[in-house]
C-alpha cells in the first residue's frame, strides 16, 4: 500500500508535495466512513519510467463494502507545457484503474477525490515531463479495516475494536482481543475466547488463514489505543511512533471495550480546583505556517474520546469543569484554565463554571495568545457520548476545517469557519484533549485515540 502521507518540505522532491490540500481531508473523511485501502495497492513507478504507473494488486474498501484489485498499469496522461498539475490515482467500485487529473497551474490544486472511488496515490506531474519518476508520487491510500456484525449471537472483535466475524479472521494474521481483561496476541493456529453480544468472554474458536496484520495509524500517532498493548490488566498503555511522545495528566485506568465501544485509557483528574486530565505531545510538532515552504506548517488533528461522568455541570460558584480538543501552545491544565482559554489555541472547548451560563453546543475557539474568537456549532454536548473530531488548517491558512462525529448517536456535523483571531503563524502547537475540574471534584475522561498529520 502507498501509505496516505505528507511529506515534511525538507524531505518532498517537489515543494507542492509538501502542502495540506482540501482534498488530504477529505480523503481521511473517506476513510473514516469506510473507504479506503484494505491490502495491497501501492503504486509505483514504471521501470522504464513512463507516462504512466503501476498499481499492486489488493483490496479495497468502498462505503464498506470489499472490492478486489487486479494489478495492472494505469492509463498514460500528459504533462501540461507550461505548469505542474495533480493527477490522483484512483479505483472504483468494479476494480478499474482511472487518473483524476487536476488543472495545471502555477500553483496547482490537488482535485477533489472522485466520489464512491478509493485514493490511491498523488501523482506531481511537472511541466513538460515525459515520465513519471518516484520521486512524483505521493501515497495517499488510507488502509481501512473490514468489520462486520455478530455472527451466530456472538461478537468479535478486530484490532479497532470493531465488530469482526469469524468469515474475515481468513484476513487476519494478528488481532487483539478486546475482554474485561485487556489485550492480547493472536495468532494463526491459536485457539482464543470471544464475546458475546453483551460483552462477556463466551466461547472459543481457532483462528485460521493468512494475510495481513491490521493497521497502527494514518500518521504521527501520539496516542493510540487500536494497537492494542497492554502494561496492565485493562490495558493503559500507549502506542507511540514519530517523534511526538505523549505528555500526559491525571490518573490513568485501562476501560475494556463492548459491543460498539472502543477501548480506552481513562485519566481522572485529582480532585481539587485546577485539576486536570488528559493527554497531549510532550513536543509541539505543528504550527499554522505563513506558506507552503515552512517546516511542520499546516496540520490535520483528530481524536475519538467520551467524557464519561454523568455531568460536567457547575453548581454555583467556584464549581463546574472546562472541556476541550484541540492544538495548544501550552498544557492542557493551563490552556483550559481560563473560559477564553489561555496561550494560542484552535479547536472545541465546552465551559460550564462558577455559576455562569454552560455551553449548551461544542463551541470553535481560537486564540491568538491575547485575542479570542468562538462559534457555536449545532453539535449538543453530551456526557458519556463518544465524540470523534477533526480539527485543521492548511499551510499559511485562514481558515479551520472541521468535523464532529457523535459516534453514539450515529450523526456528523462539518464547516470551514474562518476567525478574526488564530495562532500566530510560528507558533508551535500541542494537540491535545482533557478537561480542568474548577472544584475538588475528580473528572475522567476515556480517549481512545489522539493523532496529528503536519
Amino acid at each position: 500500500m502507498s501509505a496516505f502521507t505528507i511529506p515534511n518540505v525538507g524531505s518532498a522532491s517537489y515543494a507542492d508535495q509538501a502542502r495540506v490540500y482540501a482534498a488530504d481531508f477529505a480523503i481521511l473523511t473517506a476513510a473514516t466512513n469506510g473507504t479506503g485501502v484494505y491490502t495491497g495497492c501501492a503504486v509505483t513507478a514504471k521501470s522504464p519510467a513512463a507516462m504512466r504507473v503501476a498499481v499492486a494488486s489488493g483490496q479495497v474498501l468502498i462505503a464498506n463494502t470489499l472490492v478486489s484489485v487486479t494489478g495492472a498499469d494505469t492509463g498514460t496522461i500528459i504533462a501540461d507545457g507550461a505548469n505542474p498539475k495533480w493527477s490522483l490515482v484512483e479505483v472504483d467500485s468494479d476494480g478499474v484503474l482511472s487518473w483524476n487529473e487536476g488543472s495545471a497551474a502555477a500553483d496547482p490544486q490537488m482535485p477533489a477525490p472522485s466520489g464512491s472511488k478509493v485514493v490511491l496515490a498523488a501523482v506531481y506531474v511537472p511541466a513538460n515531463v515525459s515520465a513519471l519518476t518516484s520521486s512524483m508520487i505521493v501515497g495517499k491510500g488510507v488502509q481501512v479495516a473490514n468489520s462486520s456484525v455478530t455472527a451466530a449471537g456472538h461478537t468479535y472483535y478486530d484490532d479497532n475494536g470493531l465488530p469482526l466475524s469469524p468469515s474475515d479472521w481468513t484476513a487476519v494474521t494478528e488481532v487483539r482481543q478486546v475482554t474485561a481483561n485487556g489485550g492480547g496476541s493472536w495468532t494463526i493456529g491459536d485457539v482464543v475466547g470471544y464475546l458475546d453480544a453483551d460483552g462477556v468472554h463466551d466461547d472459543t474458536y481457532t483462528l485460521t488463514g493468512t494475510a495481513r496484520q491490521l493497521p497502527d495509524s494514518l500518521a504521527l500517532t501520539i496516542m493510540d489505543r487500536r494497537a492494542g498493548y497492554s502494561a496492565q490488566a485493562q490495558g493503559a498503555a500507549y502506542k507511540e511512533s514519530g517523534y511526538a511522545a505523549h505528555s500526559s495528566t491525571g490518573t490513568a485506568a485501562g476501560q475494556a471495550a463492548a459491543q460498539n465501544v472502543p477501548r480506552a485509557t481513562r485519566w481522572t483528574s485529582a480532585a481539587s480546583a485546577g485539576a486536570a486530565a488528559g493527554t497531549s505531545t510532550s513536543v509541539a510538532p505543528v504550527c499554522r505556517g505563513a506558506g507552503t515552504d515552512w517546516v511542520g506548517s499546516g496540520f490535520v488533528a483528530s481524536a475519538t474520546f467520551n467524557f464519561t461522568d454523568v455531568s460536567y455541570d457547575e453548581s454555583g460558584a467556584s464549581t463546574g469543569s472546562r472541556l476541550g480538543f484541540g492544538l495548544s501552545s501550552t498544557t492542557i491544565a493551563t490552556a483550559l484554565s481560563a473560559d477564553t482559554v489561555s496561550g494560542h489555541f484552535v479547536g472545541f472547548v465546552r465551559r460550564s463554571v462558577n455559576g455562569g451560563a454552560a455551553d449548551t453546543y461544542w463551541t470553535l475557539l481560537s486564540r491568538d495568545g491575547s485575542n479570542v474568537s468562538t462559534s457555536a456549532t449545532t453539535v449538543t454536548f453530551y456526557p458519556q457520548r463518544w465524540y470523534s473530531m477533526q480539527v485543521g488548517m492548511v499551510a499559511g491558512g485562514t481558515a479551520v476545517h472541521w468535523k464532529i462525529w457523535d459516534r453514539t448517536a450515529g450523526t456528523e456535523t462539518s464547516g470551514v469557519w474562518s476567525p478574526t483571531y488564530m495562532p500566530s503563524a510560528s507558533t508551535m502547537l500541542f494537540p491535545m484533549v482533557g478537561l480542568v475540574t474548577v472544584d475538588a471534584t475528580g473528572r475522567a475522561v476515556d480517549i481512545n485515540r489522539l493523532q496529528v498529520i503536519g
